[in-house]
């Protein structure tokens, strides 16, 4: 059997059964569904501000069942695919978008960085401070534009 009719075979930590693994993935191309949609949630459950831990209380599930999904270690069902994608605030089709949102000047609005910044700006309780924090970086942003413009 040649390298490129070759399937190679994976064992799932969850049961006995061998499927085979995504041909594409073990060349080094795009990474299968199962690994698109564990990132995703990850990056949704991030912008929303919430720790694992948050997220599967809010589902009913441990912190160890939803790590496995968003390292896509265990396959998520249509019926709990759904659940998360109401959970999380994002369409169905999202999850299954490849293209990352961009901010203005092209980086990726997923960045660590960034899903920080969200993260901590919904923690802060009073609007006040976060008016006045969002006052804070427009001027930042103002300024920096100014200078290089």
């Amino acid at each position: 059997m040649d390298g490129d009719t070759r399937m190679f075979l994976r064992v799932r930590e969850t049961s006995e059964t061998v499927e085979p693994a995504s041909p594409a993935r073990e060349r080094g191309g795009p990474p299968d569904m199962d690994h698109q949609v564990a990132r995703r949630i990850r990056q949704a459950r991030l912008r929303r501000g919430l720790s694992q831990s948050e997220l599967a209380r809010e589902m009913g599930l441990s912190l160890q069942q939803v790590h496995k999904y968003e390292t896509a270690r265990n396959r998520i069902g249509a019926a709990r695919l759904v659940q998360v994608a109401q959970v999380l605030g994002v369409e169905m089709d999202w999850l299954f978008d490849d293209a990352g949102p961009t901010t203005g000047d092209g980086q990726d609005s997923g960045s660590r960085e960034c899903l920080e910044l969200v993260r901590n700006f919904h923690r802060i309780p009073d609007r006040e401070q976060r008016a006045a924090f969002l006052s804070m970086l427009r001027a930042m942003a103002a300024w920096e534009s100014d200078a290089t413009g």
